[in-house]
């Protein structure tokens, strides 16, 4: 844990957090899946506590979770998107897990909008994610986000740009220095 002392606050370290997600993730899943056909269509994995559905799509190439809660914040919040795919907590049987994310000025705060596990990194599975949360967030009655923050990867923007033409596509720094 850091502590910053200017706002009096821990912060737990990227390698406890990433611990922390990879026991998450571990919990969900069942632990003889090994590959996407083997992943349950239904299971006590995919209700929230208020045992609401937690798993709104599923494909050979997809898993997509996301709460009521989350698709009302995708919803109401989406003037900045900000999606991101990482490999390190990527279950064995796949490429990545990505994630969606929203800020909420009156909490001054990022909440997660969605958790997705893909197989691989092409154009046509991400298409298929920001669809299906399209629709997820409100039988496709959706304001259009005004932008989405993403990596240079071409997929992830030519896909957004299919879902939600009129969006502005806004690059992280980060990223570039990586690439």
């Amino acid at each position: 844990m850091k502590f910053l002392k200017k706002w009096d606050l821990y912060i737990p370290e990227y390698i406890s957090v990433k611990t922390l997600i990879l026991r998450s993730i571990n919990k969900k899943l069942p632990s003889n899946v090994t590959t996407f056909n083997e992943i349950p269509n239904e299971s006590e994995y995919y209700k929230t506590e208020r045992n609401e559905d937690f798993m709104i799509f599923k494909n050979s190439d997809l898993v997509i979770f996301q709460s009521l809660f989350q698709a009302k914040l995708f919803k109401k919040y989406n003037n900045d998107i900000f999606v991101d795919g990482t490999f390190y907590i990527a279950p064995k049987f796949s490429q990545q897990v990505f994630i969606t994310r929203t800020y909420v000025k009156e909490l001054n705060s990022f909440y997660t909008t969605s958790y997705a596990i893909l197989r691989n990194k092409k154009q046509k599975t991400y298409k298929m994610l920001f669809n299906k949360l399209k629709q997820n967030s409100n039988n496709n009655i959706i304001t259009e986000p005004k932008n989405v923050h993403c990596d240079f990867e071409k997929g992830i923007s030519k896909a957004v740009k299919k879902i939600f033409p009129n969006i502005n596509i806004k690059y992280c720094i980060w990223h570039y220095k990586i690439y």
